[in-house]
């Protein structure tokens, strides 16, 4: 998973990183779009509109998020 991270910009990387850790603490209950994006700390990034901008659109949060989701069970 780390290889994928490393493409990923700073922020997004950072976002990410939130999320997974969610996922550890509390499981895929976490996982849903666009609630997880409004969990502290991801909120502090911003509300929706401005968490996906981080990813360069909705579409590459989308998949970033899908991604990780993937990666989380290989």
């Amino acid at each position: 998973m780390s290889s994928y991270l490393r493409r990923t910009t700073l922020d997004a990387r950072q976002i990410l990183n939130e999320i997974l850790d969610k996922y550890i603490e509390y499981g895929t209950e976490q996982f849903k779009v666009p609630d997880i994006l409004k969990i502290d700390p991801i909120s502090k990034h911003g509300n929706t509109l401005e968490i996906a901008a981080i990813f360069n659109g909705p579409e590459n949060l989308k998949y970033a998020l899908a991604k990780l989701q993937t990666l989380l069970y290989i």
